[in-house]
């Protein structure tokens, strides 16, 4: 289940933080994570058929986020700025400050996986206590990638 995996994932973070330090751990965790995440953002893309379009990245990120049972909402601020907010996940139950900040790295690389140039960065999470996670999206534009 996702919470077992959850509870994993915690578990594992907390015994490389005991290792190695938590500022290491949870930036080795980070790179680590980010580049899985590209990984199976850049395969997800390709499955989906995804065009370049911020239309069809939101689509592809509620969809991903919604089979982890984690309420993904999105509005554009900008043509190149997204405000996410996620006010239901599943996995906040079982993980730790320090796991869900570990795997969100996972959540930044799904999106550059989905469209190159774009950063996830989140400033809230519903692990530190917060109503909701809140994060910004932001598309670097490049030749190729069109709005909506």
């Amino acid at each position: 289940s996702d919470l077992a995996m959850a509870v994993r994932h915690t578990a594992t973070i907390a015994q490389l933080v005991a290792a190695r330090g938590r500022d290491a751990a949870i930036g080795e965790a980070r790179a680590a994570l980010y580049a899985e995440g590209v990984r199976l953002g850049g395969e997800a893309r390709a499955r989906l058929g995804m065009r370049a379009t911020r239309r069809d990245l939101l689509r592809a990120a509620r969809v991903l986020y919604g089979v982890l049972g984690i309420d993904f909402r999105a509005a554009w601020t900008s043509d190149e700025t997204a405000c996410v907010e996620i006010g239901r996940c599943a996995l906040s139950r079982a993980y730790s400050p320090d796991a869900c900040h570990a795997l969100s790295a996972t959540d930044a690389g799904v999106v550059a996986g989905l469209w190159p140039s774009a950063r996830l960065e989140f400033s809230e999470r519903i692990t530190e206590g917060r109503p909701s996670c809140v994060a910004r999206l932001t598309l670097l534009k490049t030749s190729g990638e069109e709005g909506e």
